[in-house]
């Protein structure tokens, strides 16, 4: 029982530095949550259920592991687009310091033109 403990812990540790997931991230605590739910649930099939039931569980089963996936494709999709966001502060930090020196310089000119003609 602990060698498959150590297995996920490593896995997730490797899946962790690999997507640079910090420890206080949502991802982490969804799952802890399923880790939890997993190490608690006790899945029994009664003896008399019909082969109906098991099949509409395993195609559920199915469903939930291409939902799973799909979720995981939009994970990994909006933490690149998480990513992404401080290369455009970067940018709007270079716009504003242009922004100020346009002004600056406006403003000299019209001291300028201000002094020169009104004065």
């Amino acid at each position: 029982m602990n060698e498959p403990k150590n297995n996920f812990d490593e896995a997730l540790a490797e899946w962790r530095r690999k997507h640079g997931i910090r420890d206080d991230d949502s991802v982490l605590q969804m799952l802890e949550l399923l880790k939890l739910f997993f190490q608690n649930v006790k899945i029994e099939i009664p003896p008399d259920t019909d082969s109906i039931q098991l099949v509409t569980v395993r195609v559920s089963l199915q469903t939930l592991a291409q939902l799973t996936k799909e979720f995981s494709k939009e994970a990994r999709e909006l933490t690149r687009e998480i990513r992404s966001v401080p290369k455009v502060s970067d940018q709007l930090a270079n716009g504003r310091a242009v922004a100020f020196l346009s002004i600056a310089v406006a403003s000299l000119l019209a001291g300028i033109l201000i002094g020169r003609f009104l004065l």
